[in-house]
């Protein structure tokens, strides 16, 4: 679960950008960090914004998640 999609997400941003609640949990659960940033400075937060889910946005959010970031596009 630690690897890298070909865009260089991992599995977290992944779900988050793709508005799976369930897997989100699931993975944090599983010890992936909901902070983990994608190369180019992207996290799970910043891809759940970007496609707009909001569920998962306020998941992260209440896991950890900061919201200060620097949002770049993916």
């Amino acid at each position: 679960i630690h690897e890298l999609t070909n865009k260089g997400w991992n599995v977290l941003q992944h779900a988050a950008s793709n508005g799976h609640v369930a897997v989100v949990e699931f993975l944090f659960n599983q010890g992936i960090n909901p902070l983990e940033k994608h190369k180019r400075g992207s996290s799970a937060l910043s891809c759940a914004i970007k496609y707009g889910h909001i569920p998962i946005v306020e998941w992260l959010l209440a896991h950890g998640a900061k919201i200060d970031e620097k949002f770049e596009d993916e």
